[in-house]
């Protein structure tokens, strides 16, 4: 039998098309996951890989890109493709949710139904491979934002009384066969700098890989743990930022290849901005294509650094690190990542 006999009998034996039982390709140290407005409220997930010359559309979605998050399960065989959706008068924003397996082209989209529990502040998978969804869950009555323990179910839940904000619950709910179930609540603040949120569950610390966490301003860097050598803080001075709003200090990323640093802004909590420098044999040079003053989030694979723009992902830049080549930028891009 011929290879494309072979073929379209594995496909009918399958009772699926051709199309859908082609497998994903394997995993590249400079694969990214991208999301594109192709249309409006239409967003195209793509894998676009810069340095094998590949770009594959994953699936699209009937939404605009704006807002979206995405998650994967441990193995990436899985992801969750989150969106704000349209706001609503008197009853806030509607959003939507996809699991999509992303081991077929084209992917297998499932929409997702969401718990109704308050305001949802993260949909994820945790590394146990579940999906959770963890909620805020704000008091009705405006004198409870100021107590120091919240009643849910006739359960008393004591508020840290160190913490700013206003009190509010958190609730941690996990996806299996079908049904959300509430795993976890715990009293916590929201609305100022500094306020728990979510981070008050255990269950948070237990997420798997995810865009909102890796572009969040506070978590979306990893500072290296060796420290920046004396000897180039002469060559510093030329790109130091000095401004009345901010203090700005330098850090060196976390890159397994050359030497990476950055302007670190401090306002409550320490964010990565501009300017970005690579180090090498000849001195220090600024990483072109960032907007100035852009608050970033940076990620590191191999000998690779991908920035994009903190909490959006958008305007990314893939640098490679042997000799700090700009590879990839895409000025309409948003939520990017590099694939897991």
């Amino acid at each position: 039998m011929t290879p494309l006999a072979l073929l379209a009998a594995a496909a009918a034996t399958s009772l699926l098309p051709v199309s859908v039982v082609m497998r994903a390709p394997a995993s590249s140290q400079t694969a990214l996951s991208v999301f594109r407005e192709s249309a409006p409220d239409r967003c195209t997930w793509l894998r676009v890989d810069p340095v094998q010359g590949r770009r594959e559309r994953i699936a699209e979605f009937p939404l605009a890109c704006e807002g979206l998050s995405a998650s994967w399960n441990p193995d990436a065989t899985r992801a969750i493709v989150e969106f704000p959706g349209e706001w609503e008068p008197g009853a806030g924003r509607t959003r939507h949710a996809w699991l999509v397996d992303v081991t077929t082209r084209p992917a297998t989209l499932t929409e997702m139904p969401l718990p109704q529990a308050g305001m949802l502040d993260v949909l994820a998978f945790d590394t146990a491979g579940f999906p959770i969804a963890l909620y805020l869950d704000f008091p009705t009555d405006p004198i409870l934002r100021g107590a120091r323990s919240l009643t849910f179910e006739g359960v008393a839940h004591e508020v840290a009384t160190w913490a700013p904000g206003a009190a509010a619950l958190a609730h941690a709910f996990r996806f299996e066969r079908g049904t959300w179930t509430r795993i976890e609540t715990v009293a916590t603040t929201s609305e100022a700098c500094g306020a728990l949120g979510v981070r008050q569950l255990d269950s948070s610390d237990r997420l798997a890989r995810t865009s909102a966490r890796l572009l969040d301003p506070t978590y979306g860097h990893e500072v290296s743990r060796d420290p920046i050598d004396p000897a180039l803080f002469d060559a510093l001075e030329t790109f130091e930022r000095i401004d009345a709003e901010s203090t700005y200090g330098w850090a060196r990323l976390a890159t397994d290849h050359a030497i990476v640093l950055a302007a670190e802004g401090s306002h409550e909590y320490a964010y990565l901005t501009t300017p970005v420098l690579f180090v090498d044999d000849d001195g220090v040079t600024e990483l072109s294509g960032m907007a100035e003053n852009a608050i970033l989030a940076a990620e590191s694979r191999g000998r690779y650094l991908l920035l994009s723009e903190a909490v959006s992902g958008a305007r990314p830049l893939l640098y490679d690190l042997d000799g700090g080549r700009l590879l990839f930028s895409d000025s309409g891009a948003v939520a990017v990542t590099f694939w897991p």
